[in-house]
């Protein structure tokens, strides 16, 4: 299968028209309707519904279009390491949760690039920390950071405790909640957050009936959470580093629960056999990540 051809069908799903799409690829109507063609032949289905007022995906052209997005990333990535090889470019590439790289990271890559001038630390997400140790395994990636990681024994990771993060009981600074007990939590409204896999591991942890709360809506975006909660009288959990600002500013607070703490240890995760240049930089992480991160 052609990447080219995959690449038109990604764009013609973009801009929606075939006029449109082969205008902005400089070919004409008819190219552009042949290589659909092809592609509908070589996976022996119908991609796409045509009308007058433009193409929209079937069912089936749903699922080859989500494929399609993840090969051309694929493709980009492949293109980028051959590219930064034949550069001798010298890459740390570094993978964790959304949380953990979103606001305790920042600080310690600005950190790293000041340190070590000549190499470079592309920063990779994921929700689990199990697909995380995973990658590291396989060399996808060279380091992560990972948290609750009882199914990630892998005999080639080393672990290495970075630090505890705190998740807290946050709401409106308006809320007139201050502090509740174990046994009050369940009687009020909550936004959960689903973007990270290992913060629900670590309050079901501490509270085991968590997933039967009455959770009124579920989000990935810890941004959009802070903004829903200061809104309103939902509560939500989430990491004291995702909320410090709002809290700082009186948009949101933390409601104490009654002699119940929930924290997510933090480990770095690395391979045995790293290369000398990764071992210095990965020692250098291990030993000052309390001082760096945000």
């Amino acid at each position: 299968m052609d990447i080219n051809n995959i690449k038109a069908f990604i764009k013609l799903i973009e801009f929606g028209t075939i006029s449109k799409t082969a205008s902005e690829l400089f070919i004409t109507q008819s190219a552009l309707s042949k290589i659909i063609n092809k592609l509908e032949n070589e996976l022996d289905t119908v991609l796409l519904i045509r009308t007058n007022k433009g193409v929209s995906l079937t069912k089936e052209g749903q699922i080859v279009y989500n494929y399609f997005k993840k090969i051309l990333f694929i493709d980009g990535e492949i293109r980028k390491e051959l590219k930064d090889i034949k550069e001798n470019v010298k890459k740390l590439k570094i993978v964790a949760v959304p949380s953990v790289a979103n606001y305790s990271l920042p600080c310690v890559l600005y950190n790293l690039n000041n340190k070590f001038e000549n190499m470079k630390f592309p920063l990779f997400l994921k929700n689990s920390s199990s697909k995380i140790v995973s990658d590291i395994a396989d060399g996808i990636v060279d380091i992560g950071f990972v948290s609750n990681c009882q199914n990630c024994e892998f005999w080639k990771i080393k672990y290495t405790k970075a630090y505890d993060e705190n998740i807290i009981l946050v709401a409106s600074n308006e809320n007139k909640i201050n502090n509740v007990s174990l046994d009050e939590l369940s009687k009020f409204n909550y936004i959960q957050y689903i973007g990270d896999d290992t913060i629900n591991e670590a309050i079901e942890e501490v509270i085991p009936n968590y997933s039967d709360f009455n959770i009124i809506t579920q989000l990935e975006s810890i941004e959009a959470i802070k903004k829903s909660v200061s809104r309103s009288n939902f509560l939500a959990f989430l990491p004291y580093s995702a909320v410090k600002t709002e809290l700082y500013r009186k948009e949101l607070k933390s409601v104490e629960i009654i002699n119940v703490n929930i924290i997510k240890e933090i480990f770095i995760a690395r391979r045995f056999e790293n290369n000398e240049k990764h071992k210095e930089v990965i020692n250098y992480i291990e030993k000052f990540i309390l001082d760096t991160i945000c």
